[in-house]
């Protein structure tokens, strides 16, 4: 299996989960969207004689009993229906992340016997604390994200009824509403998935009986790669110097293990030669980083990037 085709499917086990997660987050926020598109019908029959303060104190009274304001608020609590779904597939992504390194060092020859080492990498235990603490934080800012989600719906459902807005004008405020909650979870959804499945590639490929020296990066080829990923694509750094993928929300990005003694060929080396150069190309001018520029999430937690040990273009930049 390739250097890329390992990538891939790495990525591909992170989505699947990650799709049926979005998916009850999506069928939540269409019930809170249908619901308020029928308040804002109700709110549109209001007198138009009324007075603009009465119209306001009802549209936000009216809100606040309504099964839409309920629906937002629990989207990140603890006892909500998203709760358990989210904890499941935050497991779900740790075990398939040790599952991969385990197949990306088997691929790359530093693994002879598979379920030796599955054996003992599984038998340490999944970081169950590790998966509670990043449950509890997605759940915090999803709550957040609820919260606010609650405060638009509020806005648009208020001005709708002080404007006295057709129902087509009413239905895009809400809808508008809507979508920054629905966008919100996504991207939230999305890296904190990612990120549980690269810490646990990290604690494989930190146990020994995987014996990995060095870590690649591969970033996902496609119009969206970041300038960041984009400039460590294909490059290597030691195990313990390596940058953790996830730099960012919505990366893509995988480490795998190197061996400096698998031949060129079966290494991928001109793969990632090709597809460096191809993704410089498509980074517009002023917008190029090198390796070493820290991503959002490694300036925020005061990370420094060290330079990689070998590249694809000029190969051992220092000792090995």
């Amino acid at each position: 299996m390739t250097p890329d085709e390992l990538a891939r499917q790495a990525v591909k086990v992170v989505a699947k989960v990650e799709r049926s997660t979005l998916a009850r987050i999506f069928a939540l926020l269409k019930v809170v969207e249908d619901d308020a598109l029928g308040l804002s019908d109700m709110l549109a029959t209001l007198d138009s004689t009324r007075a603009r303060v009465f119209k306001e104190l009802r549209a936000r009274e009216v809100l606040a009993a309504a099964r839409a304001a309920r629906e937002l608020l629990q989207l990140g609590a603890e006892s909500g229906s998203i709760a358990p779904v989210l904890r499941e597939g935050i497991e779900a992504v740790y075990r398939a992340g040790v599952e991969e390194a385990i197949k990306a060092a088997t691929a790359t020859g530093l693994v002879t016997n598979v379920e030796a080492a599955r054996a003992i990498i599984f038998g340490s235990g999944i970081d169950l604390e590790f998966v509670s603490a990043l449950t509890r934080i997605t759940l915090t800012q999803l709550r957040k994200v609820g919260e606010a989600g609650r405060d638009r719906l509020e806005e648009a459902l208020v001005r709708g009824a002080v404007r006295g807005e057709g129902p087509r004008a009413a239905a895009r405020l809400v809808r508008a509403a809507v979508d920054v909650p629905r966008h919100e979870a996504e991207r939230i959804t999305r890296t904190v998935f990612n990120r549980a499945n690269n810490e646990a590639r990290k604690i494989a490929f930190d146990d020994p009986a995987l014996a990995v020296e060095y870590l690649q990066w591969n970033a996902t080829n496609d119009v969206r790669t970041c300038p960041i990923c984009a400039a460590r694509h294909g490059l290597v750094w030691r195990r313990d110097q390596a940058p953790i993928a996830t730099v960012h929300p919505h990366d893509r990005c995988v480490l795998l293990p190197w061996n400096p003694a698998t031949p060129e060929a079966r290494r991928g080396d001109d793969y990632y030669r090709r597809t460096r150069a191809e993704l410089a190309r498509q980074i517009p001018d002023g917008k190029q980083a090198s390796p070493t520029t820290p991503g959002p999430f490694e300036v925020s937690d005061g990370i420094t990037v060290p330079p990689p040990a070998w590249t694809p273009e000029g190969g051992w930049s220092h000792g090995r």
